[in-house]
């Protein structure tokens, strides 16, 4: 630690000196003597006690610090955590603790999470007493002498490698992606352990976030914290504000600077809430509908959307239905039990399915869509432009040309944390992946059946149609051209 006594009278600097070389020896032996909060929200980020506790902060505003030290409080032995931070442990005092710290990349770890540890934690407290020995590069784990472990994921690993471990802890640096997240709270169930969330809500992963914590911060089991970077004391204060003034998007400034929750690029169907209604559809209109159901097929994860398409060209979804680790098999026991719900036959439905369906199997050189014929589901591609698709459902949006029923709970919660997404240079949108969102994917194949022009609509009443008021059409032009057999003419 560095203490400037540069500005201590001379008469004094003695005894300056001298406290000055005592708290470097505290500090060396054990740096948490000498930690504190350095504001009343890192101090409710320590001492909460339920099972999320999340800090939504600027940037540098000492949050990878507080997570840090939250985690040591969990992972030292009693003796090792000063007395004025004992009361922050939120684990029981038994030992060993295990611990996950995910983050977005290697980079991070090495980067910013290590050095906090590094900064506050006893040596002496590390296996072997050295850093060397304690970290393990290979498997990214930290051992401590009393047998507790802090192991390191990052969020570019498949969600299907976290699993096996039982674990005291989850801490998240920075937004987890929601299948991640999923995975690593699963290692929880045994030990009823807390998750940690420190993160500035920017760009990936943080919609779910600020729908299932943010919004929900008023939830027994969930604490939520927020400071900004000017709440961090050992920041340059000029150069903040140089900072902030150099962010010509004033939503970047506020995400950056304070924490706060935004849609940079903002979400794809921000206006679907607005589309849904809370009753079933008529029953003698329902049977005029053209009823085109989409069919999105994955190993992991299927989506059907259920729509039908009335005279006015209104698309109405009523029902959707999401299989995990389903066969082509079970998809159409599905469509069975969905088509017996509103008394439908098959073949009073159009079924269109995500084209990549058609692509065989290297081994048995079947198809999805041939499973699918064979249990009598017959099925047309769909279209896959994926930013044309995407246009043509907010454009039935912004026009009135979509109605969602009381069953599609799972579109509407789609909607609501499916966002554009930013180029890398943070200066433009494009279309967003909407592969994770299956029941959106799948209702962008079910409206490109029916595509909706509002332009090409509103000029409809002004088109000439090959037509007079009064006056037929002369009988050459109603008259059908003679056929042509396919082997010619025999005359």
């Amino acid at each position: 630690m560095r203490i400037d006594l540069s500005k201590v009278p001379a008469a004094q600097r003695a005894q300056a000196e001298k406290l000055a070389a005592e708290l470097a020896s505290i500090a060396k032996k054990n740096p948490l003597q000498l930690f504190a909060p350095h504001c009343d929200e890192q101090q409710k980020f320590l001492a909460a006690h339920t099972s999320i506790v999340a800090a939504f902060c600027g940037n540098q505003s000492g949050k990878s610090t507080i997570g840090a030290v939250k985690a040591l409080v969990n992972l030292l032995s009693r003796e090792a955590v000063p007395v004025h931070l004992q009361q922050f442990r939120q684990r029981p005092w038994e030992l060993p603790t295990h611990g996950w710290g995910l983050c977005p990349s290697e980079d991070k770890i090495f980067d910013s999470l290590l050095p906090a540890l590094k900064k506050w934690c006893p040596q002496e407290t590390l296996y072997g007493q050295n850093w060397r020995r304690a970290f393990n590069a290979e498997r990214m784990q930290l051992t401590f002498r009393n047998g507790s472990t802090l192991t390191f994921k990052t969020y570019k690993q498949d969600p299907s490698t976290l699993g096996g471990a039982t674990l005291d802890f989850v801490w998240y640096d920075e937004p987890p992606p929601r299948a991640h997240r999923d995975e690593a709270a699963t290692r929880l169930l045994a030990t009823g352990g807390p998750e940690w969330y420190t993160m500035t809500p920017l760009k990936a992963n943080s919609a779910w976030i600020r729908r299932d914590i943010w919004r929900q911060r008023a939830a027994d089991h969930i604490t939520v914290c927020k400071w900004s970077m000017h709440d961090n004391p050992h920041l340059n204060k000029a150069r903040v504000k140089e900072l902030l003034e150099s962010y010509v998007n004033d939503i970047w400034r506020r995400a950056r600077e304070f924490g706060d929750f935004m849609d940079i690029a903002g979400l794809v169907y921000a206006d679907m809430p607005r589309c849904a209604v809370q009753h079933k559809p008529k029953r003698d209109e329902f049977r005029s509908w053209d009823h085109v159901w989409g069919i999105d097929p994955g190993i992991r994860n299927a989506a059907i959307v259920c729509g039908g398409f009335d005279h006015h060209g209104v698309d109405h979804i009523y029902d959707e239905a999401l299989i995990q680790n389903g066969t082509p098999t079970q998809y159409a026991q599905a469509i069975d039990i969905l088509a017996a719900r509103y008394g439908l036959a098959r073949k009073r439905i159009l079924f269109v399915i995500d084209p990549a369906a058609r692509q065989r199997s290297q081994a048995t050189g079947d198809t999805v869509q041939s499973e699918l014929a064979r249990v009598g589901i017959f099925t047309v591609n769909g279209n896959n432009d994926r930013e044309a698709g995407q246009q043509q459902i907010r454009d039935r949006i912004l026009h009135r040309r979509l109605v969602l029923y009381e069953r599609c709970t799972g579109l509407l919660a789609d909607a609501d944390e499916f966002a554009w997404e930013m180029s890398d240079d943070d200066t433009d949108i494009g279309p967003a992946d909407d592969s994770p969102f299956h029941r959106l994917a799948t209702l962008r194949y079910q409206v490109m059946v029916r595509p909706f022009y509002p332009a090409y609509e509103a000029a409809a009443p002004e088109r000439d149609l090959g037509r007079e008021p009064d006056r037929a059409l002369p009988a050459h032009l109603l008259t059908l051209p003679a056929v042509i057999p396919p082997l010619g003419s025999m005359s």
